[in-house]
């Protein structure tokens, strides 16, 4: 136990110093978020041909901002590999000082209800990642971010966020294992195929009770003025079956100043909601495509198939996570103070394992969101009918993330097709619904 509070400590520490240090720095200008622009006879002149078309809007992002892009998203591919080299670091610490044990005894002595000592293990267990994780979640979540220019709040407002966020996540995450944890002792051959149920209830009720319950503990959300944009965006979202009166602006420059907007919750909670730096910045053309992006998530009902496609992938991991388990608990079990499968600390062994195969499982579920996000620009596309404005939207962050990244890397860590290959179907769509390179559509005969 003292080796795991001796770790604790020193992360905590390194994590202080380094967030107060680079909140102590101004924050260096990002790129200009109303884009790179160019006169209308540039648009005039675009070539019909989609793949001309889709290089001659790379082409409009100076060298240097491209390349802080590239730069940027490599080290949020860094940051992801880092954590979870973190978590299973910290899990092996508790697990070979004795820690998972010591812990066990203490939720043991606290009750003898056994779903409750489930459920303190789970609490010890998760405050201890938090904190053990904190240097790389600092790194990763504030001073890349503030260091690229994209964010100049304090290390004290985000570490409060970030610790809410936490305490939000980790009530889902103790009600989850406590299951989980039951299933192991009564069901130990078929535990892998309730916890599917499990991972989809409780990813189910987030979503649900994320734009109501959620999300206004970190945003303020005010409707959005009366005016063009409003009476364009509700206009879209009636006339594709979405049943909204009010669009919500999102206060999401207390944060970053990159734009993005969405449309979350499940039925009755569902919202459409802006970012209050695309209201700022974006033309009502780019709105009016980001909208019918987020729309077409609702109508395609993303959400529900996102949550059943990744709890099977995550039942497949439970499978191998069950197997893994039990044999490291053979090996190991009586020098980590486990004896048995099913013991309360062999949680830790189980939730460490859950992290490997949720990074592991990254092209398949990160897969999973890119066909989401493709069916979604394309229904995008047909809503809106702005293509033009898919290109210039895609650019106006390009400081902020990989435009052309290789495909292995695509393949890997995003969660969005590449910029080049949401413009390519953008001007593909284009040249297969427009009349010349105006970006207007057809009149009709």
């Amino acid at each position: 136990m003292k080796a795991l509070l001796a770790a604790t400590g020193a992360a905590v520490a390194v994590a202080l110093m380094w967030g107060i240090a680079a909140g102590a720095r101004d924050a260096p200008p990002s790129a200009d978020r109303s884009g790179f622009d160019v006169p209308d006879a540039w648009y005039a002149s675009l070539s019909p041909d989609p793949e001309e078309a889709t290089e001659a809007f790379l082409q409009r992002v100076p060298a240097a901002v491209r390349a802080k892009g590239d730069a940027y998203g490599a080290t949020r591919q860094l940051t992801e590999v880092l954590r979870v080299v973190v978590l299973v670091s910290s899990i092996a610490l508790m697990l070979f000082s004795g820690a998972a044990a010591r812990m066990q005894n203490l939720a043991e002595r606290a009750t003898s209800v056994r779903p409750l000592r489930d459920a303190l293990f789970a609490a010890q267990l998760f405050l201890a990642l938090f904190l053990l994780s904190l240097p790389v979640d600092t790194y990763g979540g504030y001073v890349r971010v503030r260091q690229a220019g994209f964010s100049d709040r304090s290390y004290g407002d985000w570490l409060g966020q970030t610790a809410l966020a936490w305490s939000v996540d980790t009530v889902f995450y103790v009600v989850g294992a406590t299951a989980l944890m039951a299933l192991v002792r009564r069901r130990p051959a078929s535990w892998p195929a309730w916890g599917v149920a499990i991972y989809a209830c409780l990813s189910a009720t987030y979503v649900f009770l994320t734009p109501v319950y959620i999300e206004p503990l970190f945003n303020r959300f005010t409707p959005l003025a009366d005016g063009p944009a409003k009476e364009e965006i509700v206009s879209m979202a009636r006339a594709n079956g979405v049943p909204v009166d009010t669009v919500f602006v999102r206060d999401a420059s207390r944060q970053s100043v990159l734009l993005n907007a969405s449309v979350s919750g499940l039925a009755g909670t569902a919202r459409i909601v802006l970012d209050d730096n695309t209201v700022a910045q974006a033309p009502l053309g780019e709105t009016r495509m980001v909208m019918g992006h987020e729309i077409g998530h609702y109508v395609l009902s993303h959400d529900v198939k996102g949550i059943l496609l990744v709890a099977l992938v995550m039942g497949i991991g439970f499978v191998a996570i069950r197997w893994g388990a039990r044999r490291l608990i053979e090996r190991y079990g009586r020098s980590w103070g486990i004896p048995t499968f099913g013991d309360i600390a062999s949680l830790a062994v189980l939730w460490g394992l859950f992290s490997v195969w949720t990074f592991l499982a990254l092209p398949a579920t990160n897969s999973i969101t890119r066909q989401h996000e493709r069916e979604a620009d394309l229904y995008g596309l047909n809503a809106a009918r702005e293509p033009i404005a898919v290109g210039d939207f895609m650019i106006r962050n390009s400081d902020a993330y990989q435009l052309d990244p290789s495909w292995l890397e695509e393949w890997i860590f995003f969660t969005h097709p590449s910029a080049r290959s949401r413009i390519r179907v953008a001007m593909r769509w284009r040249a297969a619904q427009f009349n010349g390179s105006s970006g207007r559509p057809t009149p009709e005969p």
